[in-house]
């Protein structure tokens, strides 16, 4: 028997295995065990999980399908959400390749795997998906996903966008600012707790809690003080969050 065709059932086992997880052993009792007696070969117990694991060799397959703009788009997506935690060398920048395809879906499987992989070398392009991106989820993510990696290089451009025109673009800023939690920050953020938008000054004043700054105790007052409902709340969660972190 020729290896060429076992190595393709391999691939299509790894690739169903991969994107239709819920279905795998359905898939492996009708499709592949009947081909792999065709092919006159034994299928090992659980084989589909085994061709799953990271570090198989068609990991390198899968970081060629999602290249691959042949391929379906629910494959793609499928892969780069799986990307994200398997251990492959090629997995991260094959991922960044994506972040800019038409398909919002597979946009942002890159952008969350990206952050779980906290992958430094992604954090310029994860700062442009979060300032520019037409989809306010994937933006969002975005922002997750800066806040995952913590790249210092990310805290500057960071603080700048929490004065752009967009209070969305100013609400993600407050969110990566405050997962990343460099003290440099601070200021910038307590400036926010100012902001017209009360979606920013929630996020400004979560953010501000996580990062335990007791400077920003007086503006967070001063914040509870004057709003009400969800922004009054963020107020005096972030403040109670800094008072119990920090003796006074």
């Amino acid at each position: 028997m020729q290896a060429q065709p076992f190595r393709r059932l391999r691939q299509f086992a790894f690739a169903a295995a991969i994107a239709l997880p819920a279905c795998a052993p359905q898939v492996e009792t009708i499709i592949i065990r009947p081909r792999m007696q065709e092919l006159g070969r034994k299928p090992a117990p659980h084989f589909m999980a085994e061709v799953a694991q990271p570090g198989n060799p068609e990991a390198e397959e899968l970081v060629r399908a999602l290249a691959d703009k042949s391929q379906p788009m629910v494959l793609r997506i499928a892969i780069a959400r799986k990307l994200g935690t398997i251990k492959h060398a090629g997995a991260a920048p094959a991922l960044a390749a994506v972040l800019g395809d038409r398909n919002q879906e597979l946009r942002d499987a890159a952008v969350i795997s990206l952050g779980r992989m906290r992958y430094m070398g992604a954090w310029l392009d994860l700062f442009g998906m979060l300032k520019n991106d037409p989809s306010g989820y994937v933006r969002w993510d975005a922002a997750v996903a800066l806040g995952e990696i913590k790249s210092r290089k990310s805290v500057e451009p960071l603080m700048e966008l929490l004065s752009t025109e967009e209070a969305e673009t100013r609400k993600c800023a407050a969110l990566a600012l405050g997962e990343i939690r460099a003290p440099k920050s601070a200021g910038a953020l307590i400036k926010a707790l100012e902001d017209p938008d009360q979606g920013v000054e929630i996020q400004a004043a979560r953010a501000l809690g996580k990062l335990g700054d007791a400077g920003a105790l007086p503006a967070l007052r001063e914040l509870e003080k004057r709003s009400r409902g969800n922004v009054r709340a963020a107020a005096r969660e972030a403040a109670e969050e800094i008072g119990n972190n920090k003796d006074y």
